[in-house]
């Protein structure tokens, strides 16, 4: 499976993962940003991977800890999707 997150499909989710991972931005203006830009059905299952993607890109950038927390994201989305594909 090949995931690309700068496709413009999936722009906006990888522009709110990286906001809401690396920016302290307040409630004011995540109700105006969801006011434009609406959480789809699903949002919150691909969320983890839209994190990750900034996490492994820290990593590559510097090295640390930003790999586990990747592994975590990813691991999680695992379960998610094994747990759907059961059910």
């Amino acid at each position: 499976v090949a995931f690309f997150a700068n496709s413009l499909i999936l722009l906006s989710y990888r522009v709110f993962s990286q906001m809401a991972w690396c920016a302290g931005f307040g409630q004011k203006f995540w109700e105006g940003y969801r006011s434009l830009i609406p959480k789809d059905e699903g949002f919150l299952d691909r969320k983890p991977l839209y994190d990750a993607y900034h996490q492994l890109n820290h990593y590559n950038l510097f090295g640390g800890g930003y790999i586990g927390s990747a592994q975590s994201d990813l691991e999680s989305l695992k379960k998610k999707l094994n747990a759907k594909e059961k059910s």
